[in-house]
């Protein structure tokens, strides 16, 4: 008998592909992650011993019994193998979250470990397969046992998933329970079909859909949470935009006061609890509509129908929430919030513009001026647009010497003299006319800038200063330079 073996050289050459990016993506060294490599490295143990076997018997005359005889028992131990694999790797996502794997769920090696010794035994029993250069290959009496095995730990995965399905997410369940079954519909086929080896293509398919999903989750689905992340937010907002571009929809950002307070108070640990707990609360509270997380400690909601009267009920519901107090494990704390509300195309109108009065509003909720809850009106986005022109022009000005420094003479009444001076930072002209200092000074703040900024006045006044004594001129005792709270948050402030 002549077997195709065409379908399972293919899927080798993908599960290679597959393998090496897996390897990549998913490198931390926990149970799943490694059971995982464990199914790529059974799987290709199986196709492999299976593709050489094939070779081996076609050509008995050529290839000794000696190289024919490991081989094709190598391949009847990885066959079955794969669905003991794949039912351990399901397990391992079952109980991802638990301390540690339960123990008693080893016992159901016990079919595998039973095979495991027909298989050590059949040179002697010949109960699966034999070999002979006279008939080249013979099945044995057993060799459905082969199949059984692998269907047994299929029929366990599915069973096992269904039972326990409520301790993961409700598409990783389907995905857990449909893998195996496509794997053994494709044996079946061969079973059907003899001639054709798919033993390897049926394990490969459901890797790969096993794979694909859990790349695409991880690039969409925030790690610690379990909810699209920001990227994905910013996706939704996008496609909203261009297939709904006339309808209006709303976008409520919740932003977290003061959470690193948290962290330091209770540790990173219990903050991520906490940070559950509160993401659980939000999630069952916008329901029907999409919680996303868009910061560390801010999440979205897109709302695609901008009823006033639902806006004003999810405000209410989640404002009075955090008037509580929050409770996580064993610890009790009070923690407050800001609510950014924009409306499409009432607060903006392109995606750039959204999401900066999005933060924009967020930034003037935390001001605390006008309460935690901050509609974004028309108006707002000028302020907004203002804003951006204004970093514009203070990162051209640090690059190209836009800055000028005035020194403010200090006279002493004692000395009847001017003794010391001030440095002010004055930006005199730009492309928006004169900016003073109570408008572009916060906005440096809050960007970061304002670090630079402080090293470009020190310098300049160092320049001043050297240049007054190398003219001669000792009058002034110092020149002072005024300090901005971030910049003593940098790192050696001091030195620099």
């Amino acid at each position: 008998m002549s077997w195709n073996i065409a379908a399972e050289c293919i899927s080798t050459v993908m599960l290679c592909i597959v393998w090496n990016y897996s390897r990549q993506s998913h490198s931390l060294p926990t149970l799943k992650n490694k059971l995982f490599q464990v199914c790529f490295l059974t799987t290709f143990l199986a196709m492999t011993s299976n593709i050489l076997s094939t070779i081996c018997i076609q050509n008995t005359g050529v290839i000794p019994l000696w190289v024919n005889w490991p081989v094709t028992t190598i391949y009847f131990i990885a066959t079955p193998l794969m669905g003991v694999i794949y039912f351990y790797y399901a397990l391992s996502i079952l109980y991802e979250n638990q301390p540690r794997f339960p123990k008693r769920w080893l016992f159901l090696l016990l079919p595998a470990a039973f095979y495991l010794l027909m298989v050590i035994s059949n040179p002697f029993t010949g109960c699966l397969f034999s070999l002979s250069l006279e008939t080249q290959y013979d099945q044995g009496p057993l060799i459905i046992t082969t199949y059984l095995v692998f269907y047994i730990y299929c029929l366990f995965t599915c069973v096992t998933v269904v039972a326990l399905g409520k301790r993961v997410d409700p598409t990783i369940r389907n995905i857990l329970a449909c893998f195996p079954l496509i794997a053994a519909l494709v044996v079946i086929i061969q079973q059907i079909f003899p001639e054709v080896i798919l033993s390897g293509s049926a394990a490969t398919c459901a890797l790969l859909i096993l794979y694909l999903y859990l790349q695409n989750k991880q690039i969409s689905i925030d790690y610690l949470l379990g909810i699209p992340n920001h990227k994905e937010f910013l996706n939704s907002l996008q496609l909203q935009i261009k297939r709904h571009k006339d309808a209006s929809f709303t976008i409520l950002l919740v932003s977290l006061r003061n959470f690193k307070q948290v962290n330091d108070t209770y540790g990173q640990q219990n903050g991520d609890e906490f940070l559950k707990t509160v993401c659980n609360y939000l999630n069952n509270t916008v329901k029907p509509y999409q919680l996303y997380r868009y910061n560390g400690d801010e999440f979205a909601v897109l709302i695609p129908e901008s009823d006033k009267e639902t806006i004003i009920r999810l405000v209410k519901a989640i404002d009075g929430r955090f008037n509580q107090p929050w409770k996580s494990r064993d610890f009790r704390c009070m923690i407050g919030t800001v609510i950014a509300v924009t409306t499409y195309p009432k607060s903006a109108d392109t995606m750039e513009d959204l999401i900066n009065a999005l933060e924009y509003t967020v930034s003037v909720a935390k001001d605390g001026k006008n309460g935690n809850i901050c509609y974004c009106g028309p108006g707002m986005l000028d302020h907004v647009k203002r804003r951006f022109k204004v970093i514009d022009v203070l990162k051209d000005a640090l690059t190209q010497g836009g800055f000028q420094v005035y020194y403010q003479p200090i006279w002493s009444v004692e000395k009847q003299c001017f003794t010391l001076a001030e440095s002010l930072l004055r930006l005199p002209s730009t492309p928006l006319g004169p900016l003073y200092p109570s408008e572009f000074i916060p906005i440096a703040e809050e960007t970061g800038l304002i670090v630079d900024i402080t090293y470009y006045v020190l310098d300049t006044v160092c320049r001043f200063v050297h240049d007054l004594l190398d003219s001669g001129i000792t009058m002034l005792e110092s020149v002072t330079v005024n300090f901005s709270g971030v910049q003593f948050s940098q790192h050696n402030p001091a030195e620099k």
